[in-house]
């Protein structure tokens, strides 16, 4: 792949990854319509049929039982805020498919112990469109970064 190439696709990959957790910003703050329209055009219209989500504590959960999931928690997390960090593509071999890593750093997360966490994330992407590119979320699978990496940040994003 050219570099102009890659550069464009991670751009594209960065533009996803973080308009995707943008939308779980207001959502879990209550800022945007709690509407199934607004949940499915900003969420569960991103995701494959056969998406698989594995959270960092080992727990499993398939497209419709995170979209469920999503929908219970429309403004139950006060303060709310995700920041995307350090965005990168990485080798995949397999033509029309993009493998990404990203730090998600959260603070004020009520469903989340501790609240003010930091997971790395590896997300599989399908390219669906080329021009402009669209990408399609196939699986995510997020681990806790180290606590004293996370007890070493200030959350003050």
């Amino acid at each position: 792949m050219a570099k102009a190439d890659q550069n464009a696709l991670l751009a594209a990959a960065r533009a996803e990854v973080e308009d995707f957790h943008v939308f779980f910003d207001d959502w879990f703050t209550g800022a945007c319509p709690q509407s199934e329209e607004d949940l499915e055009s900003r969420h569960g219209s991103r995701l494959a049929s056969g998406f698989q989500l594995i959270y960092p504590g080992g727990g499993v959960l398939d497209r419709d039982g995170l979209i469920q999931g999503i929908r219970g928690a429309y403004a139950k997390s006060p303060g709310y805020k995700t920041q995307i960090r350090d965005v990168r593509l990485r080798p995949m071999g397999a033509e029309g498919y993009l493998l990404v890593n990203y730090e998600e750093w959260q603070k004020n997360a009520v469903n989340s112990t501790p609240p003010n966490n930091g997971r790395l994330s590896s997300a599989v992407f399908r390219i669906v469109a080329q021009d402009p590119i669209k990408l399609e979320w196939l699986h995510l699978h997020e681990t806790w970064l180290p606590a004293e990496v996370m007890a070493a940040d200030p959350f003050d994003f």
